[in-house]
């Protein structure tokens, strides 16, 4: 994970012009599984702070998977069957929200962008999908 500056540069060789243009791209979260957790969908995949999405996949626990939403999240949230989690989209996050005892880091609130969402729970790590959060 971390923040990459991508440069693209074109040159003409007849005359020697060139132009060069860069992009700032942020890698975040986990992109492949670590374990026998793994989300196969994510419905809806947009939508307001408070919206239930309905995570389907395989090896989720009954109890005790933590589902991961930008930098915060919920801990210990049930599953049915071990393949569906109701999961609402939170309105504020904090990376205290997997913290055990004291933690200073103040909640966000949930603002229009695109966020990761993954499912951690004793089995492993699920690859992240994206949620878009609209006002």
């Amino acid at each position: 994970p971390g923040t990459y500056t991508i440069q693209f540069k074109v040159r003409n060789n007849l005359n020697g012009q060139e132009t060069l243009a860069t992009q700032s791209v942020v890698v975040i979260g986990n992109t492949g599984t670590n374990g026998s957790v793994a989300i196969t969908n994510i419905q809806p995949v947009s939508g307001a702070a408070g919206t239930t999405i309905v995570i389907t996949g395989s090896g989720f626990s009954t109890t005790g998977n933590d589902v991961h939403f930008g930098v915060g999240g919920t801990k210990n949230v049930a599953a049915v069957n071990g393949s569906t989690i109701y999961y609402s989209i939170p309105h504020y996050v904090s990376p205290c929200d997997f913290t055990v005892g004291l933690c200073s880091s103040p909640a966000v609130l949930v603002q229009s962008g695109s966020y990761p969402v993954f499912v951690t729970n004793a089995q492993g790590t699920s690859q992240t999908f994206t949620f878009s959060v609209s006002q």
